[in-house]
């Protein structure tokens, strides 16, 4: 796994960045599962990825739970039955990752409710009163 992983046409992440652990698949496989390390866990290292800070802190923020102490993000694949299909997978998923964080989230803008809104609004609460006050006990 001496590749780069691309992320965009100009963005790139080194390969020295990446680290792979392989392991052996839990779940059901019979003979194939308790002999093959077909797992793959793929760490990308955020202080040597060459990522801006910016994108490296939405990145964390988005992804808590796949952060680890060392300052690493983990990806975890096992849904193939070999190693290479996982890495694949890993690589894939990685890089969808991080695309997903590369566009700034937009600021939002403080919007006012309109009269029109408002008035509706209290239309309906007052239909609504109308309403649950005929439910009442009745006087005969």
């Amino acid at each position: 796994m001496a590749d780069d992983l691309p992320i965009t046409e100009r963005i790139h992440v080194p390969a020295q960045a990446l680290r792979v652990l392989y392991s052996r698949s839990g779940g059901p496989g019979g003979q194939n599962v308790n002999t093959r390390a077909t797992r793959v866990q793929l760490f990308l290292d955020l202080s040597s990825c060459g990522l801006h800070p910016a994108v490296q802190e939405r990145l964390t923020k988005a992804h808590p739970g796949k952060l680890s102490t060392a300052g690493e993000l983990r990806v975890a694949v096992s849904t193939h039955r070999t190693q290479e299909a996982n890495l694949s997978t890993a690589r894939k998923r990685l890089a969808q990752m991080i695309q997903q964080v590369l566009q700034p989230p937009k600021r939002r803008r403080k919007t006012r409710p309109t009269r029109g809104s408002k008035e509706r609004r209290l239309k309906g609460k007052a239909q609504r009163s109308e309403t649950k006050k005929g439910r009442g006990k009745i006087d005969y």
